[in-house]
């Protein structure tokens, strides 16, 4: 349980030097309230320490993955998503909070659909409170998202991934209430120039577009 903890870079942060959880790590991990927490208090048997509940980081663990729902399967195919996007209802590319659009797969999205660079300037630049928005076209098939999973485009630049995995799964769940049931088409979001871990990226795409029809596209020139 502890290196399973150690592959997921957000709760590493927040638990990962920690035998027990405080209640407000455990609603984190179990993505739960805390009405939720209080009626499975006998499920997860939790230690007074100090007056305070505190949680075994095994049994919240065990818990989450007895209790996760069974995952869609991601389809992936090789080829250009720009290029190939009349294929899906939906397309979606990781976006920095500088409307920028000048690098990766923006600067062809920016091209085939200018649209969606416009639905960016609509937004300030710089305003760290896009993190975990999205915006999209209104009058493009397909629909074109931004999902604004990064903040700027420098920690590159110094070897540090720039990528929100935070941000990007917020923007995944806001996508997916608003374009819920349409064929969705991905690059390799957050994976190139934004330096995430794909391993995680694609676990988060599964847990917040589960029961979507999902196809990652490998870029092939």
């Amino acid at each position: 349980m502890v290196n399973e903890l150690k592959k997921d870079n957000f709760l590493i942060k927040k638990t990962g030097k920690y035998k027990t959880l405080r209640s407000g790590q455990v609603k984190k991990i179990l993505r739960i309230g805390k009405h939720r927490l209080k009626t499975i208090d006998s499920v997860l048997n939790p230690t007074i320490i100090n007056g305070m509940r505190r949680y075994s980081v095994e049994t919240v663990f065990l818990y989450r993955d007895l209790t996760r729902p069974v995952l869609s399967m991601i389809k992936y195919v090789e080829g250009d998503l720009v290029r190939d996007s009349d294929q899906y209802e939906v397309i979606a590319h990781c976006c920095n909070c500088f409307c920028t659009m000048g690098a990766g797969i923006a600067p062809q999205i920016k091209h085939k659909f200018p649209e969606a660079y416009a639905a960016d300037c609509t937004t300030t630049a710089g305003d760290q409170s896009k993190l975990g928005t999205i915006t999209y076209t209104e009058n493009t098939t397909p629909i074109v998202v931004n999902l604004y999973g990064q903040y700027d485009y420098k920690g590159r630049q110094f070897g540090k991934m720039d990528l929100d995995y935070t941000a990007l799964r917020s923007a995944l769940a806001a996508m997916k209430e608003k374009f819920t049931g349409k064929k969705i088409g991905l690059p390799m979001i957050g994976a190139g120039l934004a330096g995430g871990d794909w391993n995680i990226i694609e676990r988060i795409i599964q847990e917040e577009l589960n029961g979507e029809d999902v196809t990652v596209v490998k870029y092939v020139p």
